[in-house]
């Protein structure tokens, strides 16, 4: 095999429409380890370069390798050199790289290598290269569940929102990261109230001297005081557009956040903190309201003391049209795991599949020459749906036109499907009743086992008892 330089890999892969082919060029090049080390730093949440304004050099002289570059990159996550130092570096290593390296390494300073590749895509080909970004998921509500958390001192039910999720990293720069480690750039229209929020943090709590990461929904205002947010369709719309840097100004400044939990940064990247909920929530409370933010929100929750409360609670959000709530135990430690004290409280039944096929409309439709159906899997592969309920006309990336004509786009992509039940077909396998399309989830990259989907089933049918 000709041995490649990694900027050759990469234009490859960027010049690689299939997924598959992307898949195979990765693995055929696991070995070149510049380019792998080009993916761990460029994808890797745990590598931030607090570097936003990077310079542009005045020359190229090629005295230095890739390889060397990346070296120095430690430089920056470590934050041995920041500020006007760090930049100044920074514009010495590009311009003693090569125009081809200095072309890649500015991306891998980005954290993007704008080829089409992602932390999960990149895990297919080589398993466990790129580390999972952390993240502490929900449990399902039911009987069992339940009996886990501890109404003494009450418990937080926390109204469940309706956007696109974001890990929202404040350090000497402010990012925002998909679970998938995507970033959105918001075009320095958060950056103000984040950093804002940040000197409080270290103003106030001494843990908090590397930095703070904010959980919470990105969502998008139909009005102008942000007490409002789009539809959820209409709105990840827009909020996808900045992770692909098509979003326009006008569209960042309608852009704010519902934050519901904090932690330090050097925590998030370990992957958990003891601080327990009350006191977490207290924390972030406080600080949106000390700071006055108005761009950055506190999730509305209410405190409950019994099933019965948090029941009620969710009822009342139901009729508000609000998707559910969350319901967690005061004492409830972050940790990146699926937490058994917080339960999510949904009625409607939606599942996350894998998109893997495409099939036409019927014969003699008006959709025999476009998309009919999606065929979707579960993670485990036993179950297999087919899946309709696109838009038929207009603009967006939902319409059955777009889809069918940038089926690369969707393929092995994962996709939220809502449905009244887990059934089986005609062939007795295991599939789902009255399938519809919800929307592309590009913030995930792991889909729902069978199993799951039954849990979720479950989830449902104890909340309609109730």
């Amino acid at each position: 095999m000709e041995i490649k330089q990694a900027f050759e890999i990469i234009d490859l892969i960027q010049n690689t429409p299939s997924t598959n082919d992307k898949i195979e060029i990765i693995k055929e090049h696991k070995d070149n380890t510049i380019f792998t080390d080009s993916l761990i730093m460029a994808l890797d949440g745990n590598y931030i370069f607090n570097i936003k304004d990077i310079p542009v050099p005045d020359r190229n002289t090629s005295e230095i390798t890739l390889g060397e570059a990346i070296e120095f990159l430690p430089m920056l996550y470590n934050r041995v050199v920041t500020g006007n130092a760090a930049r100044e570096s920074i514009k010495t290593v590009l311009e003693g790289l090569s125009i081809d390296d200095a072309r890649l390494f500015h991306k891998i300073l980005q954290k993007d290598l704008k080829c089409g590749i992602g932390t999960s895509l990149v895990n297919k080909a080589i398993p466990s290269l790129i580390s999972e970004t952390p993240y502490m998921r929900c449990s399902l509500f039911n009987e069992k569940t339940i009996q886990k958390i501890d109404f003494t001192n009450g418990a937080y039910s926390e109204l469940k929102m309706n956007g696109q999720y974001g890990n929202h990293i404040i350090t000497d720069v402010y990012e925002c990261r998909s679970r998938d480690n995507k970033q959105y750039d918001f075009l320095g229209e958060l950056d103000q109230e984040m950093f804002t929020l940040r000197k409080w943090f270290e103003d106030n709590d001494s843990r908090f001297s590397k930095g703070a990461v904010l959980n919470g929904e990105i969502l998008v205002a139909e009005d102008d005081e942000f007490t409002k947010p789009l539809d959820r369709k209409t709105g990840n719309g827009i909020i996808q557009k900045f992770g692909k840097d098509t979003g326009s100004i006008d569209e960042a400044r309608k852009i704010y956040v519902t934050v519901w939990d904090v932690l330090p940064y050097d925590k998030f990247n370990k992957k958990g903190w003891d601080a327990p909920r009350h006191e977490r929530i207290e924390l972030i409370e406080r600080a949106i309201k000390e700071c006055k933010l108005k761009r950055i929100k506190m999730v509305e929750y209410k405190v409950v003391y019994s099933v019965e409360e948090a029941l009620k609670h969710y009822q009342g959000m139901l009729s508000r049209n609000e998707e559910g709530t969350v319901l967690k135990d005061r004492k409830a430690v972050w940790k990146s795991h699926t937490s058994p004290l917080q339960l999510k409280m949904k009625l409607e039944i939606d599942v996350d599949l894998i998109c893997v096929g495409f099939n036409p409309g019927k014969k003699g439709t008006k959709f025999e020459n476009t998309l009919g159906t999606i065929e979707c899997v579960s993670a485990c592969g036993k179950l297999r749906v087919n899946v309709s309920g696109f838009k038929e006309k207009g603009k967006g990336i939902n319409t059955r036109d777009y889809i069918w004509n940038h089926k690369e786009e969707f393929l092995n992509k994962v996709v939220e499907v809502t449905c009244n039940e887990v059934s089986n077909n005609k062939n007795g396998e295991f599939s789902l009743g009255l399938p519809r399309f919800s929307e592309w989830r590009f913030d995930k990259n792991t889909a729902d086992t069978l199993e799951r989907c039954f849990e979720i089933q479950e989830m449902a049918m104890q909340l309609r008892k109730k």
